[in-house]
């Protein structure tokens, strides 16, 4: 290969003169998890370089571009003036002692511990696995499913980084929609990402050329339907509601677990004792969306037809009968000064009535001449008072208690002060 060193000293470091971007930089992580070794004002002999030259915007995204190489990456020569970045492919040379002072280039090497080579297989072929969450999965030594690459949800790169065929396995158990099988490449000739999630159990072949352990999943199939109940209390007596065939499109994920039925996945919601608090379940029995098939959730917003979930969501929680009983209070609050309002003026009206038929009977006649007619006719005006008052009586004890106006009402205060009600 030719060499592409530059001369260290005369016009050429002149010419491109380095930055401080490496030493601002120091240690990097690139976003996957690989590690590198910064050295500024480095080079390596270009033996190491592989043939492809890529531009990078920066150091960094030099690095970002070694960790998630579909071959083994050992690390990286950056040269600023031309955001050339040579990716470096002979770990034989990348050590320590063979760098040299460079005016023009900086070199991150990777570390060697995350990419090592042993490509031996750590169980015994045809063993059963098992994993934490429950799921079983065969093993096969040397062998490989072809294609069915599964790239989950919630991943940002695939394949993903696995220090062992175990935390492979884990990726697949956390998988969404399911994965099959973990494919996993110890020896990371196919890159530092070595661990390839399948959609697929098979057909297994044996290597060519890169070593692959696979392990499949053994996936129990569960109980499909729609339950026949539409309500269910959990053991500790929370109360849900059953929809079947129903998602929810905008809500809160907590978190995801597999159980073998919606009760088991309702309980667990019930008895979750984190923050936000779970109000509602989505349970998978296909396992189509993933093993991990019930999912927590809180404030749903929306819900939406589904063909194979169905959704449980709590009928009450505490906050709801904390706000039902602040809400009944507030307005008993409201409504007893119009009740007061009522009695009071049905109390004057009867005291005025008192008052006029009491003066009356006080006063003395002055003359003789009254007659038996006048008599009476004030004797008609006192029968037609007490049925004025009456019937105005009437009037306020059948007219409506209505509540007052949103612009006439006055809130409590924001202090937790009790409610005084009318007696009874």
């Amino acid at each position: 290969m030719e060499s592409l060193s530059f001369p260290h000293t005369g016009g050429v470091g002149e010419m491109f003169p380095r930055s401080t971007t490496c030493s601002q930089t120091g240690d990097y992580t690139a976003p996957d998890g690989l590690n590198f070794t910064t050295y500024c004002g480095e080079d390596v002999v270009s033996s190491t370089y592989s043939s492809y030259v890529p531009t990078e915007k920066n150091f960094t995204a030099c690095m970002d571009g070694c960790s998630t190489e579909s071959w083994r990456c050992w690390g990286v020569m950056w040269q600023e003036s031309n955001s050339s970045c040579w990716e470096l492919a002979s770990p034989t040379v990348l050590t320590v002692a063979n760098l040299t002072t460079s005016d023009t280039r900086d070199i991150a090497l990777a570390n060697s511990t995350q990419i090592s080579s042993n490509i031996s297989c750590p169980y015994t072929n045809d063993s059963t696995l098992s994993t934490p969450e429950g799921l079983d999965f065969k093993l096969a030594c040397n062998m490989e499913i072809s294609g069915n690459d599964l790239c989950p949800w919630s991943s940002d790169f695939c394949p993903t980084y696995a220090v062992s065929l175990d935390e492979c396995m884990e990726a697949c158990v956390q998988a969404h929609p399911l994965c099959e099988a973990a494919m996993w490449n110890p020896g990371h000739l196919s890159g530092y990402l070595n661990c390839f999630l399948k959609n697929a159990t098979g057909p297994l072949v044996a290597n060519t050329g890169i070593i692959y352990h696979t392990a499949v999943a053994e996936v129990v199939t569960l109980a499909q339907g729609c339950p026949t109940y539409t309500s269910y209390t959990s053991s500790d007596g929370k109360a849900f509601n059953i929809t079947c065939s129903q998602q929810a499109t905008q809500a809160t994920n907590i978190t995801f677990s597999h159980q073998n039925n919606i009760t088991a996945c309702i309980d667990s919601c019930a008895s979750y004792d984190g923050t936000p608090e779970c109000e509602a379940v989505v349970f998978d029995a296909t396992l189509d969306s993933g093993y991990e098939n019930c999912q927590l959730l809180n404030s749903v917003q929306m819900l939406d037809s589904s063909t194979n979930l169905n959704i449980a969501q709590i009928v009450s929680t505490s906050s709801d009968s904390s706000s039902a009983s602040s809400g009944s209070s507030s307005k008993a609050w409201v409504a007893g000064p119009v009740i007061g309002g009522v009695v009071a003026i049905v109390a004057a009206g009867l005291a005025w009535f008192w008052w006029n038929r009491r003066k009356r009977r006080n006063e003395v006649p002055t003359q003789e001449s009254n007659s038996l007619n006048t008599i009476e006719n004030q004797k008609n005006h006192d029968v037609a008072t007490l049925l004025e008052a009456r019937s105005h009586q009437e009037e306020l004890d059948s007219a409506p208690i209505a509540e007052l106006t949103g612009s006439e009402r006055v809130e409590l205060p924001s202090q937790k002060n009790p409610a005084h009600e009318m007696p009874a």
